[in-house]
Parts: C-alpha cells; structure tokens; sequence
C-alpha cells in the first residue's frame, strides 16, 4: 500500500492506495498481515460479542475463536474455544476467564519437562504465599506440593511427595509406600530410620514345618518381631502368638523369643510359631528372617510384624 498524504475530511484514497485490500468485502477480508499483535474496534457478532477467529488456510480444519463478551453482558471476560474447523458448529473444547477464575470444558494441561503449578495466596506473610504443585522434580512422574520463597524461585519445604513407585513422603523424614513406614531425622543412613514393615505368609500341611523367607532385614538388624497364626482366618480354631527379637551385627544375628503360645481350639491342628535369621542360602537370597510352622490340616495365615533399626531398608519377601 502507498503512503496517503493528506488530512481534509472529503480526501477518499484511491484503489491504488489501498492495495489489495479495496477489493475485499468489509466482513470478509480474507488473510490479515499485522504490524501490531493489537486489533481494535468493536465488530460485534449477531450475539452482541466480539469475536476474533483464527483458522488454518493452508491444510484444513482447526480454528481458534477469541470471544469478548463481558462489554454487553457482564459474562465472561474473554473465552477461547477450538472448534474441528472454521465452519463447525460444536465446540470441542473451550476456557474462559471471568477475571477471578480460570473455567474450562476439557482438561487443562501444563506440559514441559517438570511443570508445575504455583497458588498464590497474596496476602499471607513472608514466605507463607506460594505454595506449587509440580512433578518430575526429583525423580521421573513424582507429585510434589511445595512451599515456595516469596518470588516464587526457591523451595523452602518440600512438604509432600508421592513418586512413581507409590511412596509417599510427608516433609521428608516420614515414609509410607504400601506395608512400610519409615521415620527419620537427619542422620541421612538406613541404620538411623525407624522402620516399621507388615509382612504376610501362608502355610499348608503341604509346607508344615517348612522355614519359609519373611524378610530381608540386612546384615545388622535391630528389630522386634511380632507374629500371629490363624488358621482358615477362623477365630473359633484359636490363634498362636509370638513376640521376640532379632539382634545382631554383620551376620552374627540371634533370633530371641520373649512370648511364644500357640492356643489351637477344636481341632485346630496347629503349633507354635518359629522364627530364624539366616545369613545366606535362603531361596530368596541372603540376610533373611525366616518363620515356619506346624500343621496338619488348612491353611495357616502368617502376619510377621517387624519394627525397628536395620543396616538397610527393609523388606518383605
């Protein structure tokens, strides 16, 4: 387009003038090329909004609308809608922002390596404003919710994770994944973390008598133990109880018994509970707490209870 030069109110420019753009209708004017990213003017739809859509012209469907309603009826400030392709009529997704919330029909997605999401809580104290929700920080898929620094650039608390495993730990010292809860300070080794795991076994007459692995409770444990039987999960047939320990240091480990009963009632067919530690060649390798029970008919229901220190994490077979 060439330059027009003058200001008087009846001065009409030429088609010359104006380019390609004089042989476009007004409410059709076909590819735009901007010098600025700002479009003024009111061009109201028939339902009072302002609507700028944008759509592919080379390649087929996909258009993004960018509707302004609130001018006329105090609805939402501004929504953006994705429609299949410029003509369609259904709206397959769709946000909207009415100056306090964001709303959406679809799912909202932050995608980047790590993402996260911060709320701002502007009015709290120093430090006690931001808290984000964010993922992939410390290992692949992790959720964390963190406290935030003010400018929102440094983690002050990373107050709870869950990764991709199922742990869940809370402010960083307390750990529970499935049949494990753990505890710490700051000493930053297995050996100082209380470690509480529930452990399960299952006898048969076909196995009676039969040392079978509970755990793996390292070289070095300091540990109770606490284990119940009961046979066909039936109360009536009576239960066997027992509470020891299990003490030691690298591999020189002794199973002590406090509290050993078996009460088995009408016809129960069941004896005391026995409990080893096995340095190495049990079938699921070294370092094992091993049970193993009598019983000449159903099933014997083992729960092993193990609670205290080891030179490593604890874990059941």
């Amino acid at each position: 387009m060439s330059k027009l030069i003058g200001t008087k109110p009846g001065q009409a420019p030429r088609n010359a003038d104006l380019g390609t753009i004089a042989y476009q209708n007004a409410d059709a004017l076909g590819n735009l090329t901007l010098d600025s990213a700002i479009i003024g003017g009111r061009g109201y739809s028939s339902s009072g909004q302002i609507d700028l859509t944008i759509a592919r012209s080379v390649g087929g469907g996909g258009a993004l609308k960018l509707i302004g309603d609130g001018y006329l009826t105090g609805g939402s400030h501004v929504i953006f809608e994705y429609k299949a392709s410029s003509g369609a009529s259904a709206t397959t997704q769709n946000i909207s922002y009415d100056g306090t919330k964001i709303y959406t029909s679809g799912s909202l997605e932050l995608q980047s390596g790590a993402p996260g999401l911060t709320l701002n809580a502007n009015t709290q104290g120093t430090d006690k404003k931001k808290v984000r929700l964010a993922v992939s920080q410390y290992t692949s898929g992790d959720f964390n919710i963190q406290q935030m620094n003010d400018a929102g650039t440094s983690i002050l608390l990373n107050a709870l994770q869950v990764n991709n495993g199922g742990e869940l730990i809370v402010a960083g010292p307390a750990s529970i994944k499935g049949n494990i809860l753990t505890l710490d300070s700051d000493y930053g080794h297995w050996s100082g973390r209380h470690q509480t795991l529930v452990c399960h076994n299952v006898i048969t007459a076909s196995n009676s008598q039969v040392w079978t692995d509970v755990a793996f409770v390292s070289y070095s444990p300091s540990l109770t133990i606490q284990g119940t039987s009961q046979r066909d999960n039936n109360g009536s047939l009576g239960m066997a109880s027992y509470f020891g320990t299990i003490f030691g240091g690298y591999g020189s480990v002794t199973v002590t018994a406090t509290t050993n009963i078996a009460s088995a009632l009408n016809g129960g067919g069941f004896g005391q509970l026995e409990y080893r530690y096995l340095n190495g060649g049990a079938s699921s390798g070294a370092y094992r707490l091993q049970v193993r029970q009598a019983i000449t008919a159903g099933t014997m229901y083992i729960t092993t209870t193990l609670n205290g220190q080891a030179f490593n994490q604890i874990t059941e077979d």
